[in-house]
């Protein structure tokens, strides 16, 4: 398994903490570490997402001024090919060009991930999503080292006002274990 110091996957729990169900291009996490890219690919981490690109959008990094507020074009076919094309049919900018890494889109599988640290580390228990509606809060395993039962944790935090709230519903959802040792990633 990739180690926390990977950038690869920094990044990708970085933005799962703003946004747990978001998708990565292809493109984007290959930018980042192509042999990290196919060690999650080959490790089942990346799941395939299927979509129609046709409308999708794609960042734009010129920052111009038609597009909207986040830079973003708009992803079409143009003569048979795919491109980011800019909302703004006059404006003076060129269409992008776009790859197949740049249409397609994974997931991150995050009950994979969590297994895999709960094996990985002698953890038992099922692993499990705590919070099924908000996809933040995931049980990674227990462990008995000593007379402590010790629970492990895993919390994808955004900001204040949400974390308060995840955090200290922990001890509710873990009351049978001793310790409770919560993950945060980055926030």
């Amino acid at each position: 398994m990739l180690s926390f110091i990977s950038k690869l996957l920094q990044h990708i729990l970085r933005e799962l903490e703003k946004s747990p169900s978001r998708l990565f291009r292809a493109s984007e996490l290959k930018r980042i570490s192509e042999s990290d890219f196919d060690y999650l690919l080959k490790g089942k981490l990346l799941k395939y997402h299927r979509y129609n690109p046709d409308g999708d959008y794609y960042p734009c990094d010129s920052g111009c001024s038609s597009c909207n507020s986040d830079y973003q074009r708009i992803v079409g076919k143009v003569a048979g090919k795919w491109e980011a094309v800019c909302p703004d049919g006059e404006a003076d900018t060129k269409s992008i060009p776009l790859t197949d890494d740049d249409i397609t889109k994974y997931s991150f599988d995050i009950n994979c991930f969590i297994s895999n640290i709960s094996r990985e580390n002698g953890f038992s228990g099922k692993t499990s999503v705590l919070d099924a509606r908000n996809k933040r809060l995931y049980f990674i395993g227990s462990k008995n080292i000593g007379k402590q039962n010790i629970g492990l944790v895993l919390v994808l935090l955004s900001n204040e006002q949400t974390s308060e709230s995840i955090l200290l519903s922990i001890p509710q959802r873990l009351r049978r274990y001793h310790t409770r040792i919560v993950l945060v990633p980055f926030f």
